[in-house]
């Protein structure tokens, strides 16, 4: 949150929006409060409503992370890490990759040995500094 200050680089869906799409702060606290208490009270007190109203002017579960459920694996017991920031070199590289695929999307797989193109995906993918470092 410290690299984007007003919000935008963060979830906020379904809450207060301004009309370029950045969240409202007191929208913004007051989810990062009902987040931090778990209390019911402050999920309902969540700021929400997006520009001309709509179908995403609502939350959809939040309190989910909540649950405990009895059957099965223990939920709480697992671990997910956390995303990576808008800005990393993680994200960077996904993003390159995605286009990429995009490009070679008539290329079939039994050709990428041979085309040219495949090939100058697989040299970029490879300079991008998450790739080179993750090997």
């Amino acid at each position: 949150m410290s690299r984007f200050t007003d919000f935008s680089g963060s979830y906020s869906k379904a809450l207060l929006h301004d009309s370029l799409g950045v969240p409202n702060a007191a929208a913004f606290a007051s989810m990062r409060t009902a987040f931090a208490t778990g209390k019911t009270a402050d999920f309902a007190d969540i700021m929400v409503g997006s520009p001309g109203g709509g179908g995403n002017s609502k939350l959809n579960g939040p309190q989910g992370s909540l649950a405990f459920d009895l059957e099965g694996l223990d939920s709480h017991c697992t671990i997910i890490p956390p995303s990576p920031g808008v800005a990393s070199a993680q994200t960077a590289a996904e993003q390159v990759e995605h286009y990429w695929s995009a490009l070679l999307a008539d290329v079939p797989f039994t050709e990428y040995a041979t085309n040219a193109l495949a090939g100058q995906a697989v040299a970029d993918l490879n300079n991008m500094s998450f790739v080179s470092s993750a090997a």
